[in-house]
Formats: C-alpha cells, structure tokens, sequence
C-alpha cells in the first residue's frame, strides 16, 4: 500500500533525472581529475568562470507578463526577474551546503570518526519510540498537526526515483522472490537509487531485514553546471493553494467543472473521484478522492481539510455568479482562487504560526503584519524556494503530534460512528467519510479542533513508527525511519551544523551543562549518547525533534529557527503576497480587510453543519478561547468584490514652471479595467502659489561659470 503514498518521479521528469545524472557524472569526473576537496566541491556551484557541463539544461525561462493579477498554476513568473524561483519542478536549494559522503551525490553514511552512523532504524526505536501514548499537550489542538499536513502539501513534494517504465523499485532483497535473489542481490546492492535501512536483529516489530528505501530522484542544480546532487520539488513554493488548486495548468483543469468557475465535486459537497486508484478500496461502493495534491486519501483527517476548502471555493464562485457582474468563467475561478490563496496564507501566518513559535521568533522574522492597512514587504532580491532542510527534517516536527486515535464527534461533541479511530486502519481508506455523508467530513473536523495534539517532542505513535500504511498482509513502514534516513539521503548536515548556523551554541559532549547539548533533557541527551559516537553525527530530525520546547511556542529552538526562516522567505519573496499595496496584484483596503477577519474556524462553520466552534480552531476550547456559536464568528462579505474598485494614484509629477503666479503638478490613475474599476478618489491636479518674478541665479558647466535666467 505504501507505493501508493510516496511520491514518484512522473514521466515528465524524465529529461530532469538524466540531466541530474549528466551533471553527477561530470562533477565527480572532474573532481577526480582535479583532486577537488569536499570543500572546494561545495562552492562549485558558485563559480561562474567554471565551464559548464555537456548536456541540454531542462530549466526553460518562461516569458512573464508583468501585467498579469493572477498567479501562474506552477508559480512561475512570480518574481518578473528570476521567473523560476518557486516554480514547480525546480530543485529544492539549501540552506547550507550538503554533507555528501564523496563531496557529490552519496548518501550521509559516516560519523566524523570515520565509523558507519547507527541504523535510522536504530535511531528510530532508541529515540522516537513511545512506550505509551505519548504526552499531551495542554493548549494546542490536534488541527496544528492536520493544518502542517496541509501547508506542507501545498508547498512540498520531493519525488523518488523509479525503474525502467516508471516501475516502482526494490531495494531490500527480501521483497524480490527467492528464486532469484541470489542473482540479484550484488545488483541490488549497487543499485544507484537504492538506499535500504537496515533493521536490527533483535527488532521487536520487523521480522526481516531491511525496510525497503529508495533515494529522491536526483536533479542538477538551476544553473546546470557543476555541483552536487540536488532534488526536486514537484510543486510551487508558495502558499497559492497548489494543495486545493494543483501546480500545474493540465492538473488544475482537470478539477475543474469549466462553467461558472467552480471545481468538481462528489456525493454530498465531497472532493471528486479519482480516475487513479490513489488510496485503498474496502468495497465497491468507494472510491478514491482527488484534490489538488494527489496525497490526499493518506488519512481522512487530511481530506476533511481539502474538502473545506473545495466548499469555500465553490461557495465564493457561485456567490459571484449571483453578484451580476459578468464574468466569465476564467475571471470567476481565478478571483476565487486568489481569495482562497489569500485565506490560507492568512490562516497560516496569523494563527498557525504563532500557535507552534513564540513572539520573539514572529517578530524577529517579521512574520506578523498590522491589523490594518498595507503591509508591503516584498524584496524581489528574495528566493522563496524552499529548502532542503526545512522540507527534509524541520517541518517534519508535526509527525511527533500525531494522535494514535482520530475522533469522530457528533454535534454534541460526543464519539459518533464508531469513534476514536486507530491511525493504522485510517490509511487511505476514504470509506471513513463517504460511509457516514453528509456527517462524516463535521466529525472528523469537529474531532480535530476537540482533541489535544501530542507534544512535539522526540516520541511518536507506534501508530507511525511500526504501522505506517500497513496493508492487510501486516507490511508495514517506520515515519521515524524514512525521516531519518531522507535526510541522509539529501546529504542533510547533522544537528549541531544547524545549531552554528543558527548562531546557538554546539555540543562537544552529550552532557546538558555549557558544551553539551544544552537544549535537551537529561534523558534525551543519554538516549543520544547511547547511539551516536559525538554529537556531530546527530541527525537534523532527531536531534531538532528531541529539543526542548521554546518558551511560548511547541518547537524546539533550531527547529524554530529552521521554520521561521523559510515562512519568512517565502512571505518577503512572493509577488502576490495578499497584504501588498500594489495595483496589479494587490486587494482594495476594504478586500484586504475581509480577508484580515477571515479564521479558520468561521471557514469551518460556513462550510459544514458544525454549529459551535472556539474561536481560534489550532487552540484547545478553554480560557479566552471558549466555544461559540458559529454565528458570533466574522462572516466574509463579498460585497467589497461587488463594488467597482478604485484605482491606486501614482506618484505626483514634479511641479510645472510658474505661470500666472500658479504651478501645476499631477498624477496617473492606476484603475482596473472595466467593470470592476472606477477610477481613483480624488483629483489627479494639484496647484499652488508661486512667485512669476525672473532672477538670476549662477550656474557652472565644463569648469565654466553662467548667469541664467530662472524662477525665482
């Protein structure tokens, strides 16, 4: 089953693999020649009087209009220019330079001992295992968890690479049939894109001996010259709906109806059906869900999320299909979507954010904006791009909050079909919600902003940890593993690089004095201590994750730091960002403050049945945060989309000459095009009193002096 949920290289990648071989290939040859250093390797990439490989680069410029108000499906032309910056199906870049074993393209095997690092698996048992259902946490709802997944799959989606026809791989031999493992085991071990984790002996869960792992497909960097082993990301960098609306234009029409700018739907108000089989059919009856990510069917929790946003989508449109202002349906569907890209980036900036960092970290990272007004940040000098560690290892924190049960409640908040929900029998089976509509999409959501999270701490659910996608024959996966081990994979640097380059101290010892890891448990350093050889060779992911929370926020510092300036990149480098003062892509004030008002949980309650929510849906219901009635909540008023809009007044001209005692000065209107614009508010002249005395006043030119005639 888990084929089914990681993510694979398509077809279209094709001359994106073999260039990323080309490139491997000639940098390794040319390390060799050269007897190039893994130093001198790592700032390759960076010399531009380095000639350039032999092959055909796959990275085409696109022509951009700068005149365009709304997005492009992949995110290219977002910054007019360096159009491919957050483009769908560039390399991810890098916060730091990769620690690949040979400089190049090999995995992250090694300690700084020179010994082999410890099994991801290893680690995964020793560090993450939880010998119970692990802590609660006391203020944050299990919707934290539900709404990373979300943004996570709107900005993320690193494909791994396939065989011969796109043919899933296997890289463990005791998934290849006895008849013929014996021929090719050496093969297998060989095998480029083969990167297996081994497991223990003595594992008290896996009966075999590795869990089958194969590496992110390999890319050449966005110059294509020469340099290290890069990975692809499938899908835009920007928080532009990509999980609702999809990255590319083919994806995206295919969810849409093409009449009155709504999207395809199912059932009562579901997601549509999949032509594909992308989850896992318990009868006839079912089928699979389609959105714009395709990991949609993982887990219900997740397509509860997209199928609020199909409603509020298709709610928007047909609301402006009744407004008679005569649009098409293009215009419809684009306007719609940029107001549902504005949500969501809203959502997650104002209350997502600052329910997982602190105050500090949200200021510092200039990540809040003002109540009202503009807020135009926007640096074209800025790449949103995502990075590999960010996406590798600390966005990842949210798999630690993960609840083993997933609650189903029904209007009065008590357990409904069959509820709480084990995780494992949960795993792309979307009878969970067509079994119980119009209900089930309410109880899943109503469960979510319910129920506690669990702590972003070093423990996971077994529910991850040993019964990820496990299928009916008990084949199973560990979260906590392919975290691990990805990351070695993308050559991701250990934890106390990223602890340097977050300007916090290092550990030189497991200890959690001064020199030591000074951010963790007494426990958590000793688990350390008894796997690794020196904290240098500690994982992003475990040592991150084993943190101690910041004050005021659930992450722990390095990974706050990780996240924080990734969100930062990827508000300051987006054109489109929704509080910008801009004519082309810009909201009206009065656009802008609907927006503002906008929540999840008033999202929530337009769009199901749910009747009483607390106010901010990623905080438990206690305190300031109370369940109300879903009427009390700020409802979006369309109305300011309805009236035309004024325009945006440029810069005054500088004054005229004086005449008559008056000089003139004017502006240029920057108004939409009909019907929606209206012109500016105000005048486009100023005058004012000037004095129509001549005087004479000195001047020098080539080291020559003049008298000229002049206003006074």
């Amino acid at each position: 089953m888990h084929n089914i949920f990681i993510s694979k290289a398509p077809k279209v990648t094709d001359g994106l693999r073999n260039s990323g071989v080309l490139s491997i290939t000639a940098t390794k040859e040319l390390s060799k020649r050269l007897g190039l250093t893994k130093k001198e390797l790592s700032i390759l990439p960076e010399l531009s009087d380095v000639p350039q490989p032999e092959f055909r680069c796959p990275f085409r410029t696109p022509r951009c209009s700068p005149n365009s108000k709304f997005r492009e499906a992949d995110g290219s032309c977002n910054n007019l220019q360096k159009p491919l910056w957050g483009k769908a199906g560039m390399p991810l870049k890098r916060f730091l330079s990769p620690w690949y074993d040979d400089g190049v393209s090999s995995p992250r095997t090694l300690g700084v001992f020179g010994n082999p690092l410890p099994s991801a698996r290893l680690v995964s048992t020793t560090i993450h295992e939880a010998d119970s259902e692990n802590t609660r946490n006391p203020f944050v709802s299990h919707m934290v968890m539900q709404w990373g997944q979300f943004i996570d799959h709107d900005i993320t989606n690193t494909p791994v690479d396939t065989g011969f026809q796109h043919a899933d791989i296997s890289c463990c031999i005791d998934d290849i049939p006895e008849d013929v493992r014996k021929r090719l085991e050496v093969d297998l071990r060989n095998r480029e894109s083969c990167f297996p984790i081994p497991i223990p002996s003595n594992d008290r869960h896996f009966k075999k001996t590795c869990l089958n792992f194969v590496r992110s497909m390999q890319s050449p960097n966005s110059k294509c010259n020469f340099g290290f082993r890069e990975q692809v990301n499938q899908i835009s960098a920007y928080i532009d709906g990509g999980a609702v609306y999809a990255s590319t234009k083919e994806d995206q029409n295919e969810l849409r109806t093409r009449s009155q700018g709504l999207l395809k739907e199912s059932g009562v108000h579901l997601l549509p059906k999949d032509s594909q089989q992308s989850c896992v059919l318990t009868s006839s009856d079912n089928y699979c869900f389609r959105a714009g990510d395709r990991r949609v069917n993982e887990q219900m929790g997740l397509a509860s999320l997209h199928t609020i946003f199909l409603r509020e989508h298709n709610r928007i449109a047909r609301q402006f299909n009744s407004m008679g202002l005569g649009w098409k349906d293009e215009r419809v569907f684009q306007e719609t979507k940029r107001i549902i890209s504005a949500m969501i980036q809203h959502i997650n900036y104002r209350e997502f954010l600052p329910a997982i960092l602190n105050r500090q970290f949200i200021n510092f990272l200039n990540l809040n904006g003002p109540r009202r007004g503009f807020h135009d940040i926007y640096d074209s000098t800025v790449d949103a791009t995502i990075r590999n560690g960010f996406s590798t290892a600390a966005f990842r924190f949210g798999h630690s909050m993960v609840r083993s049960f997933f609650s189903k409640l029904s209007s009065g908040f008590n357990s409904a079909f069959g509820s709480p929900t084990l995780l494992k029998t949960m795993y792309g089976k979307t009878e969970g919600i067509l079994q119980n509509q119009p209900e089930s999409v309410d109880a899943f959501v109503r469960g979510l902003v319910s129920d506690s999270a669990q702590n972003a701490d070093r423990f996971m659910s077994k529910q991850l940890t040993d019964h990820l996608f496990e299928d009916t024959f008990g084949n199973s996966l560990d979260l906590a593993s392919f975290n691990i081990q990805r990351g070695r994979d993308h050559g991701i640097p250990p934890y106390n690089v990223w602890r340097q380059w977050c300007d916090f101290s290092t550990a030189t010892n497991f200890g959690t004095g001064p020199g030591g890891l000074i951010d963790h448990s007494f426990d958590s350093a000793n688990k350390l201590k008894s796997i690794y050889s020196h904290p240098d060779d500690i994982d992003l992911f475990s040592g991150g994750l084993s943190e101690n929370p910041i004050r005021g926020g659930i992450v722990g510092p390095t990974f706050a730091c990780i996240i924080g300036r990734q969100f930062h990149l990827i508000k300051v480098g987006d054109r489109f960002w929704y509080e910008r003062n801009d004519p082309t892509v810009g909201f009206t004030l009065n656009q802008l403050d609907q927006i503002r008002q906008t929540s999840l949980s008033a999202i929530i309650c337009t769009n199901t049945n749910i009747s009483r929510i607390q106010p901010n849906s990623f905080l438990l219901s206690n305190g300031n945060n109370r369940l109300v009635s879903c009427d009390s909540l700020p409802k979006f008023d369309l109305s300011a989309w309805g009236q035309c809009e004024p325009g945006r007044w440029g810069n005054w001209s500088p004054w005229s000459a004086c005449v008559r005692g008056r000089q003139r000065s004017q502006r240029q209107c920057n108004s939409a095009p009909p019907p929606k614009g209206c012109g500016c508010e105000g005048s486009n002249t100023r005058f004012q009193r000037c004095s129509g005395r001549r005087c004479r006043r000195l001047v020098r030119f080539n080291n020559r002096s003049f008298w000229v005639w002049g206003r006074c």
